[in-house]
């Protein structure tokens, strides 16, 4: 039996499909229990539905994803939209390969959010010196990128920090004032757009985040570390990897003397395929509507 929740969500979403009469149904974020429960009622009454997945995979089948044992029908296993629209070939493969993913049920369109920063992007305009992205919300890892920072010489005024979106506000602002951080340099999500802020910023440091993808896009200095998810498999270079607040002090000294830490070969990310906003959208629309 059915938590009374679950079942309450699945009611809602079959009475909106009962009010709304449509053909094709969009979902973003794929995985989340509201677009389940809309996929499963467009499953009840033949209605197609698009998914749109929210970021770029940074391992093969990130488990923000739905990957194992889908099904565009079958009501036995996990449902996913009758087509998946995703970033980069990196995304497809994996879905594909090690994932049980058709080719019928996956498109690639490029990633729309990127494109017009890249068209704009002024080189040496960079306003903030580093700037921690945050997906975690760790007091350890805040403190070893704090202390890092400046024992390589940076002053205090030059860390910037950016929460993870679905963190708590006051939460993530305790545990970065708590290691010396300014509030001051605190980049929230509701004043701050993300590629602005990696637009202008000199050197990205992460944790296990896609916004690594986004920074390596922007040709960025990233330093990056796993330290809470060390038996997963990254496809990122080791140079770029910091275990420890020694190995990051060193690399951010390699970088204030000019040493570049830029991803490069960037379509072994799967970053190549960055198209304008009306280049992706048409393609959706086509899709959806069976233009071709």
């Amino acid at each position: 039996k059915l938590p009374h929740d679950v079942n309450y969500i699945q009611k809602t979403s079959d009475n909106i499909l009962k009010k709304i009469k449509c053909k094709q149904i969009c979902v973003t974020y794929e995985h989340g229990p509201y677009s389940k429960a809309i996929l499963i009622s467009c499953r009840k009454k033949r209605i197609k539905s698009f998914g749109f997945v929210h970021g770029a995979m940074l391992h093969e089948l990130n488990e923000d994803y739905s990957h194992i044992n889908v099904s565009t029908n079958n009501l036995k296993k996990y449902l996913v939209p009758s087509k998946t629209f995703v970033y980069n070939k990196n995304q497809f493969d994996s879905m594909i390969k090690k994932g049980s993913y058709k080719r019928s049920m996956i498109e690639i369109i490029g990633n729309w959010k990127l494109k017009k920063y890249h068209l704009r992007r002024e080189k040496g305009k960079n306003k903030y010196k580093i700037c921690f992205f945050d997906g975690i919300n760790q007091f350890k890892l805040h403190q070893i990128i704090f202390n890092a920072s400046l024992k390589a010489g940076y002053n205090l005024s030059d860390i910037y920090y950016r929460p993870h979106p679905s963190q708590s506000p006051l939460k993530s602002y305790k545990n970065w004032m708590a290691v010396g951080g300014l509030k001051e340099n605190i980049l929230n999500i509701k004043d701050y757009d993300l590629y602005e802020i990696i637009n202008k910023t000199f050197i990205c440091i992460h944790d296990f985040s896609s916004t690594i993808l986004d920074a390596a896009s922007f040709k960025k200095n990233i330093l990056y570390t796993n330290i809470n998810f060390k038996k997963t498999k990254i496809n990122l270079p080791k140079n770029n990897h910091f275990s420890n607040e020694n190995e990051l002090t060193k690399k951010l000294i390699m970088i204030k003397e000019k040493n570049s830490y830029k991803l490069k070969n960037l379509w072994k990310y799967g970053l190549s395929e960055v198209n304008s906003d009306d280049e992706i959208f048409k393609n959706m629309y086509d899709i959806i509507f069976d233009k071709n």
